[in-house]
């Protein structure tokens, strides 16, 4: 879908009399100043008038550029909810079905703020906190959600996960999403998940630890015949920027996981990965174990 049929989909909320420039140009100008690193409303007026001819020729209704005035009123006057949502159905139509990893994840927007007519020059203490999912095999981000503070990361990553089609993806959410209701959410909308675990869930973070601690101590062979059903490990080493490091991912599958750990739906496997980090200059190592629970269908 070209960025022209996607601004056939979005409903022009301006009065008719006051329609001197069409939603296409107003969009097309718009998404391409942002892309190119526009960050205000003048900057991207100023986008458009320095490439008024390259618009010219892809815009059929152009006739002049936009002034700041302008992109600002009509943005204004969407709710951001229904452009995110005309956002994701152009997306869609971009990747066709995407799969692989979908990554999800919170992150506070550094240098954003929120101005009113009391705090004209941006909220003192205000921070921009976003959920989004990106395709990694894409190389885009599929939809985000903004969200009033980092905490509500849980409640506003089930809203992205409906709104998506994650039919056999592998969905990856750090601790914060790691929860049982999400778990859930992921296997209905037939997808696969990795979770990473940490003391949020002091229970299941003990026993993952423990279980590994015994793997090691027993010294688990996962060549011999007998583990190599149930085990697995994996390992590499890169050497970079002043450092070594090594990492070794291990796996332990078990078909009785459900029913060890029924509140997670769909749980197949464990895993924990340990990087050992050593600083070539100074000789001195770090080592860094992080545990994480995979459902796979």
């Amino acid at each position: 879908m070209s960025i022209i049929k996607l601004c056939e989909k979005i409903t022009d909320m301006r009065v008719d009399r006051k329609r001197e420039h069409s939603v296409e140009v107003i969009v097309y100008i718009a998404m391409a100043a942002v892309i190119c690193g526009a960050e205000s409303w003048y900057e991207i007026e100023e986008f458009g008038r320095s490439r008024k001819v390259f618009f010219a020729d892809r815009i059929p209704s152009l006739n002049r550029i936009p002034s700041h005035d302008t992109f600002n009123r009509f943005f204004s006057s969407l709710s951001p909810e229904y452009f995110e949502g005309v956002f994701r159905c152009w997306m869609s139509e971009l990747c066709q079905k995407y799969e692989g990893v979908v990554a999800i994840d919170g992150k506070t927007i550094r240098g954003a703020s929120k101005c009113s007519r009391s705090n004209p020059d941006g909220e003192k203490g205000f921070k921009l906190h976003m959920v989004s999912a990106w395709a990694a095999a894409n190389g885009i981000t599929l939809g985000q959600v903004k969200v009033s503070q980092k905490s509500n990361e849980i409640t506003a990553i089930p809203e992205l996960l409906n709104a998506l089609d994650l039919e056999n993806c592998i969905v990856t959410i750090d601790a914060m999403g790691c929860q049982t209701e999400i778990a859930k959410k992921i296997i209905e909308r037939k997808a696969d998940y990795v979770l990473h675990v940490k003391d949020n869930h002091k229970n299941l973070h003990k026993s993952l630890e423990s279980w590994f601690d015994d793997m090691d101590a027993k010294r688990v062979d996962v060549n011999k015949e007998y583990y190599a059903r149930r085990y697995a490990k994996f390992r590499t080493e890169e050497t970079g920027h002043g450092r070594r490091e090594i990492r070794e991912c291990f796996v332990y599958n078990n078909r009785t996981m459900g029913l060890i750990f029924p509140q997670w739906t769909g749980i197949k496997s464990v895993v924990r990965v340990t990087s050992e980090r050593t600083i070539l200059k100074t000789g001195k190592t770090s080592v860094e174990k992080r545990y994480y629970i995979i459902a796979v269908r």
